[in-house]
């Protein structure tokens, strides 16, 4: 369990400075971050050397809070040893306190895109590939769990971090999960709009399918492709495709009314690979694993992301009810 100790000025209350979490000691170095979930420690893994990251989520009486923290780690353990997902490494309940303990990646996408912005330069088109690579693999290694694949709900730039070995990965599966929707009556169209999808979803990331309800499209797997196109878009023009909260912008899209690269700054794979992601309707929009195939397809040069043949357990069927 924490052992309190003296705390740097500034320490957030209630968490030690030295830990133990699945039976390994860790020392914490200092805070990396905080939101309202709680906040991220940089710590020091004492038998190995390791720097990991410790994302501590706080509770008081919020029950469904806990439940779903815990339900993170169990999934993060669950899609362990994927080398574009964060890498998972413990967790454990102190004192109320969920302490999840996660490889520690220095750089984020983030900052590597702010940099162009102040620098006025933009990404170069091969190092775009090796990113949305990255992605598509650590996206279809969720989409084939089975018996039910596994939906991040939440892929976003802010989201996707890099290790110290140059590894992009998809970080933050609060809102992951591996249940669907199919939306029947009223009741549930309005719990899901006002109670559920708010919370999960980011605004600017939000399909069309899990902003109209009442279109009665299902909302599964395919949120992370559309995201994914969002991401790959940011990327290429360091402009998000729909900003704050454009809800009809959103659902009535079309990739031909957003701004567009300049012919010369991108090769028309590339944009046509956006273009496909952001198809509206989710039963037009590909698969992760048709993603996969066709970026091998453009770019044989990209290790391929997933095996030849059939999809990895022809895309689990996700469960059809409603449930957080």
């Amino acid at each position: 369990m924490g052992s309190l100790c003296s705390r740097q000025p500034g320490w957030p209350p209630g968490v030690p400075q030295s830990l133990e979490i699945g039976g390994s000691p860790y020392k914490v170095l200092r805070l990396l971050g905080e939101g309202a979930y709680g906040h991220v420690l940089l710590a020091h893994h004492t038998p190995t050397g390791d720097m990991v990251a410790i994302k501590v989520m706080t509770h008081e009486e919020d029950d469904a809070s806990y439940r779903n923290d815990l339900r993170e780690c169990r999934l993060l353990e669950a899609l362990q040893g994927h080398p574009n997902l964060v890498e998972y490494r413990a967790h454990q309940v102190i004192s109320r306190n969920v302490y999840l303990v996660e490889e520690y990646c220095p750089h984020s996408l983030v900052a590597e895109m702010n940099a162009h912005v102040r620098a006025q330069t933009r990404f170069e088109e091969a190092h775009i590939w090796r990113i949305f690579r990255d992605l598509v693999s650590g996206i279809s290694h969720c989409h084939a769990q089975s018996p039910h694949p596994i939906t991040h709900r939440d892929v976003k730039v802010e989201n996707i971090l890099q290790t110290n070995d140059g590894r992009y990965v998809l970080c933050d599966f609060g809102s992951a999960t591996s249940v669907a929707y199919e939306p029947s009556t009223p009741q549930e169209i309005t719990w899901l709009s006002e109670e559920l999808f708010p919370k999960i979803f980011t605004m600017q990331y939000q399909p069309p399918e899990a902003l109209d309800l009442w279109s009665r499209q299902r909302v599964d797997t395919h949120v992370d492709v559309w995201a994914l196109g969002c991401v790959l878009y940011y990327i290429i023009l360091l402009k998000a495709p729909f900003e704050g909260s454009q809800r009809l912008a959103i659902i009535n899209s079309s990739i031909h009314n957003m701004p567009q690269p300049q012919s010369a700054m991108v090769s028309a794979e590339l944009w046509a690979m956006v273009q496909w992601l952001l198809i509206p309707n989710p039963k037009e929009r590909p698969n992760i694993f048709d993603v996969a195939r066709r970026l091998h397809e453009i770019r044989p040069d990209v290790e391929r992301v997933v095996p030849e043949g059939p999809c990895p357990g022809q895309l689990p069927q996700p469960l059809w009810k409603i449930q957080s």
